[in-house]
């Protein structure tokens, strides 16, 4: 029994340090992106078309990130949705996910309430970005974003996730109570099957 136990602690702390390598190195990522990219305003920054590598527009914590070369129109969508990010301090629940995420990397219902919480954030972000912009330009900005544009995963909120691109246009013409509960939802769900391990 107690082979069993010391294997189960192994497992279980391997598990950990390969989840937080992999966001060590994202994290590095994004500064080694900050460090190549141009300040355009106090926390915005434009990233050079040489150093994107596919990756889209993201924020992460008090940065927001930009690709060069956009058209003014694509430009302000894309930073009106990023900022929208920036000033709710979506970065801050993505933090505790990850630690969430990293104590608990086997059960499969913390991976859904990321993607339950990201895809609120994207509908909150959105829902303002559209209505300074109008729906259909906003829109055309997102679609061309998405087929256009690679992304950072899990650890910042990017402009695309082609996943839910569909999703996100759907509910920038439905009603605003659908994301807030979806959230909840995604929440309640996943604090039950915490409570269960």
């Amino acid at each position: 029994f107690e082979a069993q136990s010391q294997l189960g602690t192994i497992i279980y702390i391997s598990g950990m340090v390969v989840l937080l390598g992999h966001y060590v190195l994202q994290w590095r990522r994004v500064l080694r992106i900050k460090r190549l990219s141009l300040p355009i305003d106090s926390y915005a920054f434009e990233m050079p078309a040489s150093s994107l590598n596919g990756i889209g527009p993201f924020s992460f914590f008090k940065w927001v990130f930009i690709p060069e070369g956009l058209s003014p129109e694509m430009h302000n969508c894309m930073l009106e949705h990023e900022n929208v990010h920036r000033t709710s301090k979506h970065s801050w629940d993505l933090l505790l996910l990850q630690i969430i995420h990293l104590l608990t990397w086997f059960n499969p219902a913390v991976i859904f309430l990321r993607r339950g919480i990201q895809l609120a954030h994207e509908q909150e972000a959105d829902a303002v970005a559209a209505r300074s912009n109008g729906k259909v330009k906003y829109t055309n900005a997102l679609l061309s974003a998405a087929f256009g544009l690679a992304n950072i995963q899990s650890i910042v909120h990017p402009f695309t996730h082609k996943k839910h691109i569909k999703n996100r246009i759907h509910m920038l013409h439905q009603s605003k109570k659908r994301p807030v509960l979806l959230a909840i939802a995604v929440l309640f769900v996943s604090m039950l099957s915490l409570q269960a391990c």
